[in-house]
């Protein structure tokens, strides 16, 4: 969400909009883990993780 963020502030909407929408299927597909893994996407961490839920609903509400 902060690379996000950051990507659209120096105006990289493409890119912003690119991460967006893997990070929304990682969700989709797995549900909102704690994180990620860069390298295979496997979720990690704890499950149902509330942070992740929120930003979910932030990237969805503010898609361009």
């Amino acid at each position: 969400w902060l690379i996000i963020d950051g990507l659209k502030r120096y105006d990289m909407t493409e890119e912003a909009r690119e991460l967006s929408g893997h990070t929304l299927s990682l969700v989709k597909n797995h549900g909102p883990s704690e994180y990620f893994s860069a390298h295979s996407g496997k979720p990690a961490g704890a499950e149902n993780f509330s942070w992740t839920a929120a930003l979910t609903i932030d990237l969805l509400n503010n898609k361009d």
